[in-house]
Formats: structure tokens, C-alpha cells, sequence
């Protein structure tokens, strides 16, 4: 099998440094796939059979700065791209450079950037083998003050390669100026009374989590009967849009008085806030290591630096008060617009009349498991959003592991990520061992679950409230770290022991070895200590006006 690794990588001034190892004596050059451009490197050996080479971003053709786009480290003779090293991608953020101009207002900016493609490996010429590339992309770009920064169509034709990306662009800027005259009129046309309150989301058709702890309080308290509570539920992800139901959605945000809203809703960076409306974002996770909003900015996949909606946040829901400084970044608002009121969906969590009525329930529906030790296999998923989101199930032996339930007595449940619609490849005859349970309630699974492996997701944060094992399986967790990006190195925090290859998740389970320790103050949600109920402190503080201490 071919070998084209960086293991060391610097900067001085405007030139690269670079130090790698390669199985042959290939030519490397710089290669810019769309313009075919192919520049040769100077190489030569240094000590630990290493090579060193050294490019210069400000010299390319002798007079010129290299244009615009993704130059790859590759073999000549088979363009097999460069890999970094796990130290390397762990820390890629340090490796972006930005060079201003004489008057600074300028900018040149080259960032590493890892690529998922598949290269075609003379040594198996019928199959591609799929390679996490990298590439360093320069762009250049117009310094502005961007609180300033206005969306014309000046700009977006200055911005657009093709006559079909300015369409799209100026498409763009005209339907969101339509949406928020539509919005403001209906603003003007319904009158707040302080009584309507809607929950919706934009990501779901249903109500879950959060939002349904909340609903259900209100409904309790006898507040339905005060207020007019309203719900609107879509995907937005899935397929194309009614127009009709953006106009609907948009008219029932400007009636209400409160909205509560799961996860990411982008129909509000579209619109002008009216000020008399407070809107509170119940974000369901209570922490999870895979960045999220603005904590991925500079990321493939962040959020626009000003016009997102998470900058409409009135206030964010987070789980305990050391939260405050990562979900402040996460949103991109003030640390005081966080209550730290506890995940309201955990508030009855732990009571035993739901845990038996759940545990109850899902062994009516699974009888045949009541005697067996049951592992939950919950992981996130990979891609950068709905549309492309996937996991690589090859990294899983799932013969050896069927071996290993069948002698241990033990079941496997898998519990995909909703956005994952591929299911795991079981084989008819395996399913005795692996139940695939990706449309059930992942917190009802947890009460019966013996063991939980994860990776970057939240889900482990409500299963700590148990007290029971979890193993972290982060096969990628490199390549994860470099184009996903993590809040906290899972190494370093993760209440259990890191598996970052299929061979040390078997050793663990086979030796029992969890590496369980005790959980870090931000891993611990305000539920397991606070006597209130955290749908209470909500709807008293945001609804009631009532002060609420320690939120």
C-alpha cells in the first residue's frame, strides 16, 4: 500500500515548511486539480529518513501570488495525495495564515483543509481507495467592517463566477427581502396582548425533547388556559418548501409574544426581530464534544458571522452554569442571555415511576431480552449537515462483535442519529445479537442499557445521570477534530475510556476496561441537584417575569 505522510508542518513568514515520509522517490509537486496546474518541489532527505520541502505562497511563476483555490501536496506520477499526522490535524486551526497588503485592506488567506475524495491506487486499479487528503486554500478577500456590512447586489455580483451563481445570489437577496417585508407587515397588522406563545421547530415535524417538557408544564400549571398556545412543526431539510408555509410560519411568528424553538431555525437570519418578541432557543444538547454553531467558525459549515439566527436568541437554555462560556461562543451571545436552568426533558428522568414504565414497556416489546446484558451503540453522524450526513460502518467487525455478544450473553442495540437514514449493514442472520432501534426514544433505551458507547455526541450527558459505563469510540477522532472541530479534546475529558480503532473497543469490552472516572462539574446536569423543576424555572422567568435565582 502506497505512503505519503506530512509529520511535521511550519511557517515562516509567507513560506511553508514541510517534513514527510514517502514509501518511494516519487516527484511531489503542488497540484491544483480544477486548473491542472502542476508546480514542482524542491525536496531533499534530512534526518529519520525524512524529506523536507519548502513553498513560498508569494512566488508562484517567479512574479505572481498563487491563485485562488485548493493546491494539493501529491505524487506526481499518480497524484496520490499527502495525509497529515494525527498531531497535526488534532491542532489545524494553528496551520491558517492571513498576509495583509501594503494598506491593509487586502487580505490573502491560505488554510489547511482536509478533503474526503477517493484516489485510484495503482496497486488495485479496479477499486478507488477513499484518502483524507489535504489541501491549502488561498483566497483573498476585501477587509470591511462587517457590523456594517450591507448585502447588495453590487456585492454579490462581485462575488459571483458564473452568470447562474449571480442569479442564485440576487435570487437570494430578493426572497429574503420579501420575507421580512411579509413578516413586518404582519407585525404591524397583529397587536402583542402578551398571551401567545408558540413552540415550533424548524428541524423536526414533531414536538420532542425540550420542548415537550415545557408544553407538558404549561399544560399542568393550567397556563394553556391563560395563554394561547400555538405549535408549528417542519423539516426544512427534506425536499422543497411550500411557500405557503414559510408565509404560515412567518405569520404566526409575528402574532406571538414567546417562541420556544428546538435546534437550528434559520427562517429567523432571515427576518428583522420585532423587539416585543422573545424568543428562547431550548437547545437539546447538554454537552456534546462536536462543535456546533459559531463554535465552528472558520469551519466548513459556520454560520454566517452576523446574519445567523442564532444571533435573534433572546435567551439559550443551557445545563448548568459552567456551560455559560462554551454555549456563549456556540450562539454568539452575551454569557447573561444563557439560563442555566438544567435540560427540562431530565427533570423527571431519573423518577421511578417513569423508569419503570419504560423499562416495562420496552420489554413487552422485546421479551426475549429480558435476560440479556444490553449495550446502546449511539453515535453522531458524519458530514457537515442534514442532507449529507453519514457514518462509515466499515470501521465495525460486526461479525467479531456478534461473536463476542453470543458468548457473553449480551445484545447490541443500534441507536442511529435521526439524520442518518442508511441503516447499519446487519445480515439476516445476525439479528438475534443487533436490534436496530433508531426510531425509538434514545433516553427510554437507556434505562436499560448496561453499557453505552458513543463518540462526539451528546447522548452521553443524559446517560452520566445513571451511573453506568461509557465507552467512547472515535475512529476518525483526528480527522474529526480538523474538519468538524471538538469543544473539549475528548482525550483529555471524556468520563470513560477513548477506543480510537475497532481493536481497542474489543480489548475494552473484552477486558471490561471502561476507564471510568468521575465526571467534570460541566458534565453534571443541574437536574440531579436542583429541587426545581427546570420547565419551571423557564416558564417563571421568561413567561411570569419572575426572578429566578442561580439561572
Amino acid at each position: 500500500m502506497s505512503y505519503f505522510l506530512i509529520e511535521e508542518m511550519s511557517w515562516k513568514d509567507g513560506v511553508l515548511s514541510i517534513d514527510f515520509v514517502s514509501d518511494d522517490d516519487s516527484q511531489v509537486i503542488l497540484y491544483a486539480k480544477r486548473d491542472g496546474i502542476q508546480i514542482p518541489l524542491t525536496c531533499y532527505d534530512i534526518a529519520g529518513g525524512k524529506k523536507h520541502a519548502e513553498v513560498s505562497f508569494f512566488d508562484y511563476d517567479s512574479m505572481n501570488i498563487f491563485y485562488r483555490g485548493r493546491w494539493r501536496f501529491v505524487k506526481k506520477d499518480t497524484l496520490e495525495p499527502a495525509q497529515l499526522a494525527d498531531d497535526i490535524m488534532l491542532n489545524i486551526e494553528d496551520y491558517t495564515r492571513s498576509f495583509y497588503n501594503n494598506d491593509k485592506t487586502r487580505i490573502v488567506i491560505v488554510t489547511p483543509v482536509i478533503m474526503k475524495y477517493k484516489w485510484k491506487d495503482p496497486d488495485f486499479p479496479e477499486e478507488k481507495r477513499p484518502i483524507q487528503g489535504v489541501a491549502f486554500e488561498v483566497s483573498y478577500t476585501i477587509k470591511y467592517d462587517i457590523n456594517g456590512y450591507k448585502k447588495t447586489f453590487a456585492t454579490a455580483k462581485r462575488e459571483a463566477n458564473t452568470f447562474k451563481s449571480l442569479f442564485e445570489k440576487c435570487g437570494f437577496i430578493v426572497a429574503k427581502w420579501m420575507i421580512n417585508k411579509y413578516y413586518l407587515f404582519c407585525v404591524g397588522r397583529y397587536k402583542k396582548t402578551g398571551r401567545n406563545i408558540l413552540i415550533m421547530s424548524e428541524n423536526r415535524p414533531g414536538m420532542m425533547d425540550n420542548l415537550e417538557a415545557i408544553d407538558t408544564r404549561l399544560k399542568e400549571r393550567g397556563l394553556d388556559k391563560e395563554y394561547n398556545i400555538s405549535y408549528h412543526f417542519r423539516n426544512i431539510f427534506e425536499g422543497r418548501q411550500n411557500p405557503f408555509s414559510w408565509l404560515r410560519t412567518l405569520k404566526m411568528i409575528a402574532k406571538s409574544d414567546y417562541i420556544f424553538v428546538d435546534d437550528y431555525a434559520p427562517i429567523f437570519a432571515y427576518i428583522d426581530m420585532d423587539e416585543k418578541t422573545t424568543l428562547v432557543q431550548v437547545w437539546h444538547a447538554g454537552f456534546g464534544f462536536k462543535l456546533v454553531g459559531y463554535g465552528r467558525f472558520g469551519i466548513s459549515g459556520s454560520p454566517h458571522p452576523v446574519k445567523s439566527c442564532h444571533r435573534k436568541y433572546t435567551y439559550a437554555l443551557i445545563g448548568n452554569d459552567s456551560l455559560r462560556e462554551i454555549y456563549s461562543e456556540v450562539f454568539g451571545i452575551e454569557k447573561e442571555a444563557l439560563l442555566a436552568t438544567g435540560m427540562p426533558r431530565l427533570e423527571h428522568f431519573l423518577d421511578d415511576d417513569k423508569r419503570k414504565a419504560a423499562t416495562d414497556a420496552f420489554y413487552r416489546e422485546f421479551p426475549e431480552l429480558y435476560d440479556k446484558r444490553i449495550i446502546t451503540f449511539a453515535p453522531t453522524y458524519r458530514g457537515s449537515n442534514q442532507k449529507n450526513a453519514n457514518y462509515d460502518f466499515s470501521q465495525i467487525d460486526f461479525d467479531r462483535l456478534y461473536e463476542y455478544c453470543k458468548r457473553t450473553n449480551t445484545v447490541f442495540i443500534i441507536k442511529q442519529h435521526h439524520f442518518l437514514k442508511k441503516k447499519a449493514p446487519i445480515s439476516e442472520s445476525q439479528t438475534d445479537v443487533f436490534y436496530e432501534c433508531s426510531d425509538h426514544k434514545l433516553n427510554d433505551i437507556f434505562y436499560v442499557t448496561d453499557l453505552l458507547i458513543t463518540d462526539y455526541s451528546s447522548c452521553f450527558y443524559d446517560f452520566l445521570l445513571i451511573g453506568k459505563p461509557v465507552l467512547f469510540f472515535t475512529y476518525d477522532r483526528a480527522v474529526y477534530s480538523a474538519t468538524r472541530g471538538v469543544h473539549r479534546p475528548i482525550d483529555k475529558v471524556a468520563p470513560g475510556k477513548v477506543c480510537d480503532n475497532f481493536e481497542q473497543l474489543m480489548d475494552a469490552l473484552e477486558n471490561e476496561d471502561y476507564g471510568t472516572v468521575e465526571a467534570a462539574d460541566f458534565l453534571r446536569d443541574k437536574c440531579a441537584y436542583s429541587d426545581t423543576l427546570a420547565s419551571d424555572k423557564v416558564i417563571d422567568y421568561v413567561i411570569m417575569h419572575k426572578e429566578e435565582e442561580g439561572i
